[in-house]
C-alpha cells in the first residue's frame, strides 16, 4: 500500500461551526470525503447514514458529549471497529483516561496542529483498512472451514494458530469412509456433466452430515469421501458419532435417490466403512500426502484397528471414551508379521491387465454396503 492518502470518509462532529469548516477544508484538500455534525445526537445519526472510516469528535458538545458518543459507538457491533479521534481543550490526565475508557483511539489537544492532524488521520484510516481486510479474510476463512469442519474445531484453529504447524500427533481416532457403489458403470453411460452434478448433489449432503455429528472432513476420493472423529478434538462418543453419521448418510442418500427417480442414478448405492484405532497424522489432520501411509493418515507400526457395520451396534465405550476391548478382524495387537504376497504371475499375451478401478477398490478399508 502506497503512502498516498487513501480514499475514505471522515465524520467531523463539533458544535463550533468555525472548527468544522477548518477541519473540512484541510481534510477535503487531502482527498477525504467529509461528513459533518454539530452535536452528539446528530453525530450518531450521521454515523448510521454514512458509515465513515474515521470519526473526529469534539469532547465538549451539547446533548451527548464526545465521551458518551464514543462509548456508544464502541458498544455497537456495527461501529466498534471505526477509529475515533477526540479533540479536546482539556489538559487533565483524568480527562484523557476517561477518553481511553470510552474507547477513543487517538487524542489531539486544541489548538490543533494541522500537519499533526493529517498525519494521524492518515495513520488511523490506514489502520482501519488493514483491520477491515483482516476481518473479511477471517470471515472468508471461517466460512470455508465451517463447510468441512465442526464449529468447535474451526474456533480452536482460529484461536490457536500453532495448530496449523506440521508435526506428527498420535491419537485414538475413528475413521469413516463412504463411497458410491455402481459408480463406474454409471459414469460410463451418462455425460460428464451428469456425473459431476450427481457427485455435487451427493457430497454436499454427506459432508454436512459429517460436520453435524462433530466429524472432521478429510478429503474427497473420486466417488468417495473420508472423515475423522476424535481428531483434532476428541469427545466421549467419537465412534458413536461416526456410526450415527453412517446411518444418517444412508437415510439422506435414499432420500436423494427418491428425488432422482428412475434412471441410471437409481442403480447407485452407498457403502460406508468405519475403523477405530491409533493413528499418526498432521496437527490439523489433513492428508499426510505420502503414498507410504494409508489414506487415513496412519503410519506403519502399532496399528490395531477394529471395524463394525454401520447398521450394527457399536462396541461399548470405556471411561476414556474409547471403544472397549474389540474383536480383531484382520490383525492382532502389537506388530504382527505382514502376510506374504502371492508370487507374481506372468501375464499371458492378450490378457487385459487389472484395471485401476480394481486396484483402487482392493486397497480400500473394510466396509459395510447398503
Amino acid at each position: 500500500m502506497s503512502d498516498e492518502p487513501l480514499k475514505a470518509t471522515v465524520l467531523v462532529a463539533d458544535d463550533n461551526p468555525d472548527n468544522v469548516e477548518l477541519l473540512r477544508e484541510v481534510l477535503e484538500a487531502a482527498n477525504y470525503t467529509v461528513v459533518v455534525a454539530y452535536d452528539g445526537d446528530e453525530a450518531l445519526l450521521k454515523v448510521a447514514e454514512s458509515n465513515p472510516d474515521l470519526i473526529i469528535l469534539d469532547v465538549m458538545m451539547p446533548g451527548k458529549d464526545g465521551f458518551e458518543v464514543c462509548r456508544r459507538l464502541k458498544k455497537w457491533e456495527q461501529t466498534r471497529n471505526i477509529p475515533v479521534m477526540m479533540l479536546t481543550a482539556l489538559q487533565e490526565v483524568a480527562d484523557k483516561v476517561r477518553g481511553i475508557e470510552s474507547g477513543a483511539d487517538e487524542f489531539l489537544t486544541k489548538p490543533v496542529d494541522m500537519v499533526e492532524l493529517q498525519t494521524r488521520v492518515k495513520a488511523l484510516v490506514r489502520a482501519k483498512v488493514y483491520r477491515q481486510q483482516v476481518i473479511e479474510k477471517n470471515a472468508l476463512l471461517e466460512k470455508i472451514l465451517n463447510r468441512y469442519l465442526p464449529e468447535e474445531v474451526v474456533a480452536k484453529v482460529l484461536e490457536d494458530s500453532s495448530l496449523l504447524k506440521l508435526g506428527g500427533v498420535r491419537d485414538f481416532v475413528t475413521v469413516l469412509f463412504a463411497d458410491l457403489t455402481g459408480f463406474t458403470t454409471f459414469a460410463d453411460v451418462v455425460p460428464p456433466e451428469h456425473v459431476m452434478e450427481t457427485l455435487n448433489q451427493t457430497f454436499s449432503r454427506l459432508t454436512k452430515i459429517v460436520a453435524d455429528n462433530r466429524g472432521t472432513f478429510d478429503k474427497y476420493l473420486g466417488d468417495g469421501l473420508m472423515a475423522f472423529y476424535g481428531a483434532p478434538i476428541a469427545s466421549d462418543n467419537d465412534a458413536l458419532n461416526a456410526v450415527r453419521t453412517a446411518v444418517e448418510m444412508r437415510e439422506a442418500f435414499q432420500a436423494l435417490k427418491d428425488e432422482w427417480g428412475e434412471g441410471p442414478r437409481s442403480q447407485l448405492g452407498l457403502a460406508v466403512g468405519i475403523n477405530s484405532g491409533e493413528a499418526i497424522g498432521w496437527r490439523t489432520w489433513s492428508s499426510p500426502g505420502s503414498s507410504a501411509r494409508s489414506s487415513s493418515g496412519a503410519a506403519p507400526g502399532p496399528w490395531s484397528p477394529t471395524s463394525w457395520s454401520a447398521s450394527s451396534s457399536p462396541p461399548e465405550t470405556s471411561e476414556g471414551g474409547h471403544p472397549g476391548p474389540p474383536t480383531p478382524l484382520a490383525w492382532k495387537p502389537g506388530y504382527p508379521p505382514l502376510p506374504t504376497p502371492p508370487p507374481k504371475q506372468e501375464r499371458l499375451r492378450g490378457q487385459s491387465p487389472r484395471s485401476n478401478v480394481g486396484r483402487r477398490r482392493a486397497n480400500r478399508p473394510l466396509r459395510s454396503a447398503y
